[in-house]
């Protein structure tokens, strides 16, 4: 099969190369040299134009050379799906594998047994010379002929190798995949080709080939189609793209005739809704333009008909004016909504009922008009029984999240972060009873989790340089914290790590939920 894939590349490289060549002789007769034409009434320009287009040659060329290692390449990498003998291929890679893994072991053993590597029956005595050199220049204490990392890797291998020999052989039993048809084209799977196809009835315009390429289809103009390897990853990834731009028609035909089935899980919103948590607050700035107030500082600001006439507009409205003082801004409150009065925008939580009306009235004044309004985030009417509630169903979620963010390469690396002031931030609730953002419930919660998972055994605490450090704790270490204490048998366990760890770790909480840090300063757990 390489020898048609080499011939193509070849004549592409020729066919190029001789038009690579004779464009460049065409550049150089554009214009004559300065040493032939002289310097009165020089072309510059022509010149200029002609050195730039000789420059585009050149970086064709080195392209078209690029062909050349291309084609040395061809047929020396991996085994191609494509490739009709890629099963037994495969195979054999692997049988000289599984070879070579038991030729190391035999030589390490024969190694153990009698100190040396004279008179082994599986080298010859070039190998032999060559590993007794290789274990002299080792800087291991008791070196190997064939270390530990070379039977784990080569054994690494090994796996990959049957993990696809059953891939192929599972894929050449299976029926061949189907395509499907969607509004302007299909998606076929030729098999022959060995290629998943999108063919489109006209030419997609440019988001769409975006999103194609993205997605790793190529146009293939032999084929009329875009394509990628057909296999797993290939079939999902032509049905997301397909599905993120056009539905297909069998979907039109179940929304215009939808089954029977089980009912969808709720979505968050229907699960707040449920627990009577109502959510129309939202972060609003109400964008004002003020008659007499220049931003800049530098012109005449007069702004006591503005702040007159805000007071007593949020008065006939029912709100209660904070009068600011020292050129400090007014600031209304009404239930839980508030705003700041500041010439150039509103800014605060309002309820999402009362922002049409209120833009209305404001539109309407003399002093000053709102000429737009910006929403942001959403707030939550929920108390902090109920935000520890929903922390609690979810608790599993963030346990799980905990251990992963503690999760360490080595066991003798530490995380001195506070990641429980991390996953609190990460599960954090807007709420309007903490628009300051303490968010106090939610880390205390996480000390608390944090605390518990120290207890268990599936986090490790000691003490580093730079301060109590915590990681996730090995499959080893949670069996032997699970074992009962007379069966430990002088193992080193974990619980006097846990018993002195897990007091500071709700000292911090107390401290941290009293006293909430900064943006500026740093906490460590």
């Amino acid at each position: 099969m390489y020898h048609e894939k080499i011939d193509h590349l070849l004549d592409t490289y020729a066919r190029k190369l001789a038009d690579n060549f004779n464009e460049n002789l065409q550049i150089q007769t554009r214009c004559p040299s300065i040493l032939v034409a002289g310097c009165t009434n020089f072309p510059v320009r022509k010149k200029q134009k002609q050195n730039a287009a000789s420059d585009r040659n050149m970086a064709e060329y080195r392209r078209i050379c690029g062909l050349l290692d291309k084609i040395r390449s061809t047929g020396m990498g991996g085994v191609s799906s494509d490739d009709g003998n890629a099963l037994a291929k495969l195979r054999t890679n692997l049988e000289r594998r599984e070879q070579a893994q038991e030729k190391m072991k035999a030589v390490n053993a024969y190694y153990r047994k009698s100190g040396t590597l004279q008179g082994c029956p599986l080298l010859t005595p070039e190998d032999t010379a060559k590993l007794e050199v290789e274990m002299s220049r080792s800087y291991r204490q008791s070196p190997k002929p064939y270390e530990s990392f070379l039977l784990s890797n080569n054994n690494a291998e090994i796996r990959r190798l049957r993990a696809r020999i059953e891939e192929l052989e599972q894929r050449q039993a299976a029926p061949a995949p189907e395509g499907w048809a969607f509004n302007g084209g299909e998606v076929v799977m030729n098999s022959e080709e060995n290629r998943v196809q999108i063919i489109f009835h006209d030419k997609p315009d440019a988001d769409v080939r975006a999103a194609l390429k993205q997605s790793g289809f190529r146009w293939a103009p032999s084929q009329g189609a875009w394509q990628r390897m057909l296999n797993q990853n290939g079939v999902y990834a032509a049905r997301q793209v397909t599905e993120a731009w056009m539905p297909t028609k069998s979907e039109q035909a179940v929304k215009e005739e939808p089954e029977a089935d089980a009912p969808a899980p709720p979505s968050w919103t229907q699960q707040m809704m449920a627990m009577g948590v109502r959510m129309a607050y939202r972060m609003v700035y109400l964008r004002i333009q003020c008659r007499r107030y220049d931003p800049a500082g530098t012109g005449d600001t007069d702004l006591t008909a503005f702040k007159a006439e805000s007071r007593r507009l949020f008065q006939e409205l029912g709100w209660t004016v904070h009068e600011g003082e020292n050129s400090v801004c007014d600031t209304v409150t009404k239930d839980w909504q508030d705003l700041y009065l500041h010439p150039t925008s509103f800014s605060g939580v309002l309820d999402e009922a009362n922002i049409p009306s209120l833009q209305e009235k404001l539109s309407s004044t003399q002093s000053f008009r709102c000429y737009a309004v910006d929403c942001y985030e959403e707030y939550l009417d929920m108390s902090d029984t109920e935000y520890r509630n929903i922390l609690e169903s979810k608790r599993g979620e963030i346990a799980a999240f905990i251990l992963e963010q503690y999760r360490t390469k080595r066991t003798n690396l530490y995380i001195t972060d506070s990641v429980a002031e991390y996953a609190a931030e990460c599960f954090e609730i807007r709420r309007l009873c903490d628009k300051d953002g303490q968010n106090g419930t939610g880390k205390r919660f996480m000390f608390e989790l944090v605390t518990q998972l120290l207890q268990e055994g599936r986090l490790v605490a000691a003490e580093t340089d730079n301060g109590l450090g915590i990681r996730a704790a090995t499959v080893k270490e949670r069996r032997i914290s699970s074992q009962p204490e007379e069966q430990v048998n002088g193992q080193i366990t974990i619980m006097e790590q846990i018993e002195e760890a897990a007091p500071q770790v709700i000292e911090l909480a107390n401290e941290l939920t009293q006293h909430p840090k900064q943006p500026d300063q740093g906490m460590q757990l």
